[in-house]
């Protein structure tokens, strides 16, 4: 046998070696199950005393605070545009684009449908085990995030997973904060126990950050992994941000509804109590946000996630990325982008 077969089979040796050893048998299928929560039953009967409570004092305020604040949960026109994926440009760059779907171990009658997802992977980074787990800003058009984002973590080396919306299908059940955290947290049981991930980054932009954050809450986090999460351009907790929007006259009715539906409804989202618990847990955490000027345009500086956790002397692993000029939409500024990029980049050789 020539010495270039015998580097050829070698070759395909230690791939099926690496394969074995890593294991990527989850690409072959398309249906996984996690583990739910035990407080699960007392926050889903927690939220429907709420909802009654709501609908009783605004008997129009769920298609309120739907529309204007979570869209993706409840218009079905909205769903099924967001939730079709095209696949035809990033496989034909090389990629791998698989749709599965992550059901909860013994899930209660309003989670029983499953939560679909979306995985992305390379030849480049198959056997990393290194993943990001992205979570965009509400109403984003999901091929819009998928190929954003695959780009930009396979720059860095990783895979790609996004939960699609909306998380509580076609049922119309209150949008309650578990509702929109339990998918990603469902997200981080599949990337720990399913890939194997050895590093995995949770990236919240702006709605996003404040689904993952529900996640963080909810999970309990593995020693054995290493996780670094990226909040790009979020807010404090939703009622702050509600109660420091500016309104016209003829808003503040509605801003009275939303922040009722807030506080009381089980629909607070709290990017500050994630902070902390990833401080208690020596998890990082890097905060990118605008500083001064006011606003970038949708968060005002007094509901940004930056300006409240700077008062908090105490908090630890956080690292800030700041500018006086960051528009809340599109591109980052390239120096924040390039310091993002040497913090990931660290992270992930470690």
């Amino acid at each position: 046998m020539s010495k270039h077969k015998k580097f050829v089979h070698f070759q395909l040796f230690l791939f099926l070696f690496c394969t074995s050893l890593y294991g990527s048998d989850w690409l072959d299928q398309n249906e996984f199950t996690v583990e739910k929560k035990n407080n699960t039953l007392e926050i889903q009967e927690n939220a429907q005393e709420q909802e009654k409570m709501l609908l009783d004092k605004y008997p129009n305020a769920v298609e309120m605070v739907a529309k204007n604040i979570f869209p993706v949960f409840m218009n079905e026109k909205f769903d099924s545009s967001v939730n079709a994926i095209n696949k035809t440009g990033l496989e034909s760059a090389g990629y791998t684009v698989k749709e599965i779907s992550i059901r909860l171990k013994d899930s209660f009658p309003f989670s029983t449908l499953p939560y679909q997802a979306v995985i992305v992977t390379h030849p480049d980074t198959i056997h990393s085990q290194k993943w990001c787990i992205d979570a965009s800003g509400n109403g984003i058009d999901i091929n819009y995030i998928l190929n954003l984002a695959t780009k930009r973590n396979h720059m860095m080396g990783c895979n790609t997973l996004l939960i699609k919306g909306p998380f509580i299908e076609k049922n119309k059940n209150w949008p309650t904060r578990y509702r929109m955290g339990s998918g990603y947290e469902a997200g981080l049981q599949f990337l720990e126990k399913k890939t194997k991930a050895t590093h995995i980054i949770m990236r919240g932009y702006c709605l996003g950050g404040g689904l993952i954050s529900e996640a963080i809450m909810l999970h309990d986090f593995m020693d054995s992994i290493k996780y670094l999460y990226i909040s790009d351009r979020t807010y404090s907790k939703l009622s702050e941000l509600c109660n420091n929007l500016p309104a016209l006259p003829n808003q503040q009715p509605f801003l009275n509804v939303i922040n009722f539906a807030l506080l009381h409804a089980n629909m607070e989202l709290d990017n500050v109590q994630a902070a902390k618990k990833l401080s208690n847990l020596n998890i990082p955490h890097i905060i990118i946000q605008h500083y001064g000027g006011g606003t970038d345009g949708v968060i005002p500086d007094s509901a940004s996630l930056a300006y409240h956790l700077h008062k908090i002397h105490d908090l630890k692993e956080k690292k800030y990325l700041e500018a006086f000029v960051m528009p809340h939409n599109g591109k980052l500024p390239i120096h924040i982008e390039d310091q993002l990029n040497q913090e990931i980049t660290q992270f992930l050789a470690e």
